[in-house]
């Protein structure tokens, strides 16, 4: 968890990680990335300016987690899962990301080492960047990362066998 981002997310300044996801969710303060790890802190109050911020590398952020099954159902893990797909959802349709295959091999490059260069392949990247921002407002482990990118893996595969190609991608544009 990075203390000094959820301390600029959060209303003055709690380093409690369910207050900076609050305030995120309901709309105090808004996040925008531009997918290469800096973002931009935007506050409802008009009188405080937007605030950009370096992420730091994921390998910084893994925390001790939280010692459960990693469960896209457990109000814990939800966040993690979220971010992840909605990585898919949203590059849904562009050129790299055409059908389950393109979320595939991010999954796996991303599976070996969450960390690791994934420059050469923009879905694995963005998705990582958006790893970047989770585990900067939340305790996840590295296990616990690399066991919720093997589970969005077998729903992937899942939803590919039962649907096509696209199965997968077609599921997730509607569910996130």
């Amino acid at each position: 968890m990075d203390e000094y981002l959820a301390s600029r997310i959060t209303p003055a300044g709690n380093l409690d990680e369910d207050a900076a996801t609050t305030a995120l969710i309901e709309g105090q303060t808004q996040i925008r990335s531009d997918g290469s790890g800096t973002i931009e802190i935007l506050h409802h109050d008009i009188n405080q300016p937007p605030e950009r911020y370096q992420l730091k590398p994921l390998a910084e952020l893994y925390g001790q987690g939280y010692g459960a099954t990693v469960d896209p159902l457990d109000p814990d893990y939800m966040p993690l899962f979220l971010a992840i797909e909605k990585v898919f959802a949203d590059m849904d349709g562009s050129s790299d990301c055409r059908d389950d295959g393109d979320v595939c091999i991010a999954l796996d490059l991303l599976a070996l080492d969450p960390a690791g260069d994934v420059s050469h392949n923009a879905v694995a990247h963005h998705v990582q960047v958006a790893l970047r921002l989770a585990l900067s407002l939340a305790d996840y482990s590295r296990d616990e990362v690399r066991q919720a990118l093997r589970k969005i893996k077998k729903s992937v595969d899942r939803h590919n066998r039962q649907g096509g190609q696209r199965g997968y991608l077609d599921f997730i544009r509607d569910y996130v």
